[in-house]
């Protein structure tokens, strides 16, 4: 299914609260059981027809499924235009939609000042716009930057490109027309997913166990400060707002490390470490693939929601106020998640892509006691979650 530039009116209200987080759970050995409950949706909304967060056989075949379902949320306006990747990123009015391969268009840029008509704007066609920027095509808005680097066959060999999109985001500017612009001159590193530090010097990539930083405090020059493996599976990161801690999303776990070095520029022989103690890293059985994390405090108490984009694991809730004592607070499944409904999963959806019913990008609607959770949940749509009480999420 094609991803387009969309703008949402989202309503936190109706559903159920669910149970306070199950007593005696161990997320190393099992497998959360319990689905958020369904929301209460509006007079006229299109519902779904199946179990909660399914696209069944019958609306398939019907072609009911293509009027698309909707609760609680309304369609302003939309740009279609050639589709998207994975990720889209977004500053201010301005959306970028990514390309992937085998289609070589470029990075689209979509100016959504008028919600109801968003219009596309430019496109970018730098060797790492053109490539498939894959989960790369990321924003830092405390500096109004635009990056991605090129990764066409689910690895990046070194294409970078950086925009200045502070003075005027419907037209980036090229700030890199060198080293990592020009066609061969590739910057060392290797990507699947990228994501800025939150003061916005440094990119960091990753590939599988490997992890690169990049320096960008001069966007003109950016060049690798650190390179090194970081977890087997090594994915999508987040960090603590001083840069000094990266949550490292692994292959079904979580591995947290001190960046404050590499954030400092300390030299020479800066590295980095990780804070968990024992093996280094937390793995559970619930879920593959995670994706990123995100940071968020709840009354000032450090925690993280990690995503896990396969293995219907869903989207878990962290306390991370200490690296030694990291545990489950609560988490987030759909019903077609629970592993009674697994034969309906995959006659549904394993059909349709490699991905199925399972979420892959959310954001928060702020960092510090966050009210909303909104998550691309792959097959099963966007989908938003009151996360005012993290445990009762709704």
């Amino acid at each position: 299914m094609a991803l387009s530039a969309v703008v949402l009116l989202v309503a936190l209200s109706g559903g159920i609260a669910t149970a306070a987080p199950l007593p005696d759970f161990d997320d190393t050995v099992d497998v959360w059981p319990v689905a958020v409950a369904p929301a209460t949706c509006r007079p006229g909304d299109r519902v779904e027809t199946g179990l909660q967060g399914e696209v069944p056989l019958a609306d398939r075949q019907s072609g009911r499924s293509t009027l698309g379902y909707a609760c609680n949320i309304d369609l302003v306006g939309q740009y279609q235009g050639r589709g998207a990747n994975f990720i889209s990123a977004s500053y201010k009015n301005c959306t970028y939609l990514g390309a992937t391969w085998p289609h070589f268009d470029g990075v689209q840029v979509v100016d959504a000042s008028d919600p109801a008509h968003p219009q596309p704007t430019d496109i970018l066609t730098e060797p790492a716009m053109v490539n498939g920027t894959w989960e790369s095509l990321k924003v830092n808005e405390t500096r109004g930057l635009l990056a991605a680097t090129g990764v066409p066959f689910y690895l990046g060999l070194g294409y970078f490109s950086i925009y200045d999109i502070s003075q005027d985001c419907a037209h980036p500017r090229l700030l890199n027309p060198g080293r990592g612009s020009l066609p061969g001159m590739r910057i060392p590193m290797f990507t699947h997913e990228g994501a800025f530090s939150p003061d916005g010097n440094t990119y960091w990539s990753s590939f599988t166990a490997w992890v690169s930083a990049l320096d960008v405090s001069d966007p003109s020059d950016p060049h690798v400060v650190w390179s090194a493996p970081a977890g087997l599976g090594a994915h999508g990161m987040g960090f603590t707002p001083d840069g000094d801690t990266m949550y490292m999303a692994t292959l079904a776990g979580l591995n947290v490390l001190d960046t404050s070095a590499i954030q400092d520029r300390a030299a020479p022989g800066m590295t980095m470490h990780q804070l968990l103690p024992l093996r280094g890293d937390k793995h559970w059985l619930d879920g593959q693939f995670t994706q990123i994390r995100i940071y968020v405090t709840y009354g000032g108490v450090p925690h993280i929601f990690a995503i896990d984009e396969s293995g219907s694991g869903g989207v878990k809730l962290f306390n991370v106020a200490d690296a030694a004592d990291i545990h489950l607070r609560n988490a987030i499944k759909l019903a077609i998640n629970l592993p009674e409904h697994m034969d309906r999963w995959a006659s549904s959806a394993i059909n349709n892509g490699f991905f199925g019913y399972d979420p892959h990008y959310c954001r928060v609607d702020r960092q510090d006691d966050p009210q909303a959770l909104a998550c691309g949940w792959q097959q099963s749509g966007i989908r938003v979650f009151d996360v005012r009480d993290p445990d009762n999420i709704r």
